[in-house]
């Protein structure tokens, strides 16, 4: 059966009882996974090579590959289990939605400033994003390039030239809060029924506690009884729920969503 360890790909025994390896490492022109695989005679021997290889294996080949490849590899090895899952689809969309189309088929070691600045400047200037967009791109631009750095696949780090534009130069969206008068028409809409009195809207409960107490959707689903404390008129936010993308072994997407809940720290909040 398949293993697999933090950072070391896949692991899996052969019929014949050898053991045999594969870490990620993109895809080929015609969009299919790639793959490189190592053997030996026991698990221990396949994660030692696979240890190598991330140590220092890159270089011989960092003069070839290609910035979508290197990026790919480097969310599949570093990223993926380290962070939460919602997080990690958010830099996957971040990486195959803006970086890759921008500058995927540049070589990594060939990679320079301008390439970069272009990709940001699009992004702000010709495409319209905002402001949180382009600094996603550019965040997860500088993670990969300073571990290519501390990896020596690559000497310097251009995005160290990179000049992110001021947050002032995008346009501001007004934040609005609703005032008394939409409040309560919200509360009356949740509240309606049709005529044989069922009501319209299963959740309407969760709606005006989410209205009255401002925690969000994901914090509402995933409460539970015991998270209200009846007598001191306190609900505690223990949990939060995030529909996140179902992926294989390998951290490929494998079709759907499914529930990610994640524990967060003692939030009471008072009725």
């Amino acid at each position: 059966m398949a293993r697999r360890d933090n950072g070391t790909g896949t692991i899996y025994q052969r019929p014949n009882g050898g053991w045999v390896g594969r870490i990620y490492m993109g895809r080929n022109a015609e969009g299919k996974p790639k793959y490189k695989c190592f053997s030996g005679k026991n698990q221990a021997e396949v994660k030692r090579k696979i240890k190598e290889f991330n140590q220092g294996g890159c270089k011989t080949d960092s003069t070839k590959v290609s910035v979508e490849e290197y990026i790919l590899n480097w969310l599949k090895l570093y990223k993926k289990g380290s962070i939460k899952d919602s997080s990690y689809d958010a830099i996957e969309k971040t990486v195959r939605n803006h970086i890759i189309p921008a500058l995927g088929m540049i070589q990594l070691q060939k990679l320079t400033a301008d390439d970069i600045q272009l990709m940001i400047s699009d992004m702000k200037e010709k495409q319209g994003y905002s402001y949180s967009t382009v600094k996603k791109a550019y965040d997860c631009m500088r993670q990969v390039l300073d571990h290519a750095v501390m990896k020596e696949d690559i000497v310097k780090n251009p995005i160290l030239l990179v000049k992110m534009p001021d947050k002032r130069q995008f346009p501001q969206k007004e934040i609005r809060f609703f005032n008394r008068q939409e409040c309560l028409r919200i509360i009356e809409e949740a509240g309606r029924t049709y005529s044989n009195g069922k009501p319209v809207y299963v959740y309407a409960d969760a709606y005006i506690l989410m209205l009255n107490t401002g925690i969000r959707m994901g914090e509402a689903i995933g409460l539970e009884k015991q998270d209200w404390d009846r007598e001191k008129k306190t609900l505690h936010i223990r949990r939060n729920v995030q529909s996140v993308l179902k992926r294989d072994s390998n951290g490929d997407r494998a079709g759907g969503k499914e529930l990610s809940i994640t524990a967060l720290r003692h939030i009471p909040a008072t009725g």
